[in-house]
């Protein structure tokens, strides 16, 4: 029988590498089920499967509960550090197109409406042309569920 437990305290298990997987550089899981592909917190993983109704057998869950027991960093989607604009993307985390707002170079997101309410709220700036708020980027989108970091 073949042993599935990490070589290091932080690896995945064989076990559940269909089900995430760590990037090694930044400590931070990624889903993988049903291609996924986002970042989770380890201690929001299991209720993260259950969210978005990624078959898991009760085997798997129990394996995820252990796993994430003994796993040694912790970080949220506000708290980890993400690579420097400009580098190669990071395994598995997808890539994506959005936007940059170009007044402050440090707004990012999908959606062209969040870029114009961003603008109204934080720099109360009305009537200007979309090319001169913000840029076409492409990005990797490492968080999702509302928590969308970029």
């Amino acid at each position: 029988m073949a042993d599935d437990r990490p070589t290091r305290i932080d690896a995945v298990p064989v076990a559940l590498s269909q089900l995430m997987v760590m990037n090694d550089e930044h400590k931070v899981l990624i889903c993988l089920g049903h291609g996924c592909r986002c970042a989770v917190r380890p201690t929001g993983f299991l209720r993260h499967v259950r969210d978005q109704k990624h078959p898991i057998t009760k085997a798997s869950r129990r394996r995820v509960g252990e796993y994430i027991q003994a796993f040694p960093y912790d970080y949220s989607y506000s708290t980890i550090a993400f690579p420097a604009n400009g580098l190669a993307p990071q395994p598995v985390i997808p890539v994506v197109d959005g936007f940059l707002y170009q007044k402050c170079l440090d707004y990012y997101s999908t959606s062209r409406k969040k870029m114009k309410v961003y603008r109204n709220k934080e720099h109360l700036l009305k009537g200007i042309a979309d090319d001169e708020l913000f840029r076409l980027v492409r990005m990797q989108l490492w968080f999702g569920e509302g928590k969308e970091r970029y």
